[in-house]
C-alpha cells in the first residue's frame, strides 16, 4: 500500500495527492509486472530444462530395455514338422537369430550335437535353438545319410548359414566351445569376449563335454 503525505489540505491537494497515488500506483504495478515477467520467464526456463531431462531419462531406459532386455529363450525347442519349421522361421521376430539342428537318431555326430546346443542355448538366451528330426520333417532320404549333423541358421525369414555333415568339421565327438567357435568364426554369434569393458557378458562355461549335456535332454 502506498502513503502519502502532502502538504496540500484543501480540495484541490486532495486531488493533487490522488493522482499522485495513482501514478505511483500505476509504477509499482509496472515494476511488479516487470518483476514477474521475469519470473516467469526464469520458471519457463527451469521447467523447460526439467521436462527436457525427464524425457532424456526416459529415452534413455527405453534403450536401455531395448538393448539389454531382448527376447528370452534358454533351451533348445523340439520342433515336431515341417509346418512346425516354417513357424519357426517365419513368425519369429526380425531381430531374433534362429537356429535349428537338423538331426537322425542314431547318426553319427547328432547326439553329440544336441548335447552341445543345450550348453549353447544357456548360454545365448537370446538365440533361439531348436532341433529338427529329418524324419519327421520329410528330409530326403540322402540328407539323413550323409548331411547330419546339420546346422541351419535363419533371421527374419532369411536364411544366414547352412553348414552340412558337420562331423567333417568337428568329428563324431566334439564339445559346445567347438560349435560356439565355428558358429563365432561365421559371423553366427558374437564374440563376447570383445565386448567393451563394463558390459556383462551372459556367457557361461561352454567346455562341458557334449555327452553329459545330452543326458539331461
Amino acid at each position: 500500500m502506498i502513503i502519502l503525505i502532502s502538504e496540500y489540505t484543501g480540495p484541490k491537494g486532495v486531488i493533487k495527492d490522488w493522482q499522485r497515488y495513482k501514478q505511483l500506483e500505476t509504477e509499482q504495478r509496472r515494476e511488479q509486472e516487470k518483476e514477474r515477467v521475469t519470473l516467469a520467464k526464469k520458471l519457463a526456463i527451469t521447467c523447460r530444462s526439467h521436462l527436457d531431462d525427464e524425457k532424456e531419462k526416459k529415452e534413455n531406459n527405453y534403450i536401455k530395455v531395448k538393448g539389454y532386455f531382448r527376447k528370452q529363450f534358454g533351451d533348445v525347442l523340439a520342433i515336431g514338422n515341417g509346418e512346425e519349421f516354417l513357424d519357426v522361421v517365419d513368425k519369429e521376430d526380425k531381430d531374433v537369430t534362429v537356429i535349428i539342428h537338423a538331426f537322425e537318431s542314431g547318426a553319427a555326430g547328432c547326439e553329440a550335437m544336441n548335447g552341445c546346443l543345450l550348453s549353447l542355448a544357456k548360454d545365448y538366451p537370446d538365440i533361439k535353438f531348436c532341433r529338427l528330426n529329418a524324419s519327421d520333417a520329410g528330409l530326403s532320404r540322402k540328407f539323413k545319410g550323409t548331411g547330419v549333423p546339420a546346422l541351419l541358421v535363419y533371421k527374419g525369414g532369411q536364411m544366414l548359414g547352412n553348414f552340412v555333415r558337420l562331423t567333417d568339421e568337428f568329428g563324431d565327438d566334439f564339445f559346445a566351445s567347438d560349435v560356439e567357435s565355428f558358429l563365432i568364426e561365421h559371423g553366427i554369434l558374437l564374440d563376447r569376449s570383445i565386448l567393451p569393458p563394463g558390459v556383462k557378458s551372459i556367457r557361461g562355461s561352454s567346455n562341458t563335454k557334449s555327452h553329459s549335456d545330452s543326458d539331461s535332454d
